[in-house]
């Protein structure tokens, strides 16, 4: 037990002396806390008076090779505030687009109101992502064996593109100095925003970040698989 504490503290220091290096003469006021509780309960119960929660995407799990850690997913789900997961094995990019997934919902309205935030403050664009699928269309069958006519399918991708861009009219009054750009697709949330191998590969490669909700869309897994394999 001794030894497990006197290697937690280690950490600690080692990351206090990491912050202080980076930050220099900007230095923040540092707090450390050592805990013996759980990562997920205890982070959760920190969020509550935190601005942000930043974690790795990966712990020290025998499984931090295949899977998102269990910290970062359930700090997804359950943080009282913005979360940043990190990777460590993706060279960040220096420039790039905001990246934020809408899909019309209150907490999809807290996640523009960051991604408009941290665009301003970045000096880049933000590319407004909406992804929906025939199986979102009430009274719609499966694209398999669908009856709608390619004008349908039109008017729907250009009711959705009207529906994001009034999602969108209020945030680019308040940020006149962001460039926006709309993204309509028929795809999930979750492949659209973290897919490489796309028509538009640079939305998560070269994104500097990728804001989501945790409601996001109808597909509930669309955070999980964002900050799994989202490229920053």
């Amino acid at each position: 037990m001794q030894q497990l504490d006197g290697s937690a503290r280690r950490v600690l220091a080692d990351t206090i002396k990491l912050v202080e290096n980076i930050t220099g003469d900007r230095r923040p006021r540092i707090n450390s806390e050592l805990t013996s509780l759980a990562p997920v309960p205890a982070l959760v119960d920190l969020s509550t008076k935190a601005d942000m929660v930043v974690v790795g995407s990966r712990g020290q799990g025998t499984v931090k090779r295949m899977l998102l850690g269990s910290v970062s997913t359930g700090l997804v789900h359950h943080a009282h505030c913005p979360v940043a997961v990190i990777h460590n094995d993706i060279p960040a990019p220096r420039e790039g687009p905001v990246l934020v997934g809408i899909d019309g919902s209150p907490a999809s309205e807290r996640a523009t109101a960051i991604a408009f935030e941290e665009a301003s403050w970045r000096g880049a664009e933000l590319v407004a992502l909406h992804a929906w699928t025939d199986a979102e269309v009430p009274g719609t069958p499966s694209r398999e064996w669908t009856g709608l006519t390619r004008t349908s399918w039109s008017t729907l991708q250009s009711e959705a593109d009207e529906t994001l861009a009034e999602r969108l009219a209020g945030w680019r009054d308040r940020y006149p100095d962001v460039d926006v750009e709309r993204v309509v697709v028929v795809n999930r949330p979750r492949s659209t925003s973290s897919s490489a191998r796309n028509q538009r590969s640079w939305w998560s490669s070269e994104a500097t970040g990728v804001v989501a909700s945790p409601e996001c869309c109808s597909d509930r897994s669309a955070p999980r698989w964002c900050t799994r394999y989202a490229h920053l």
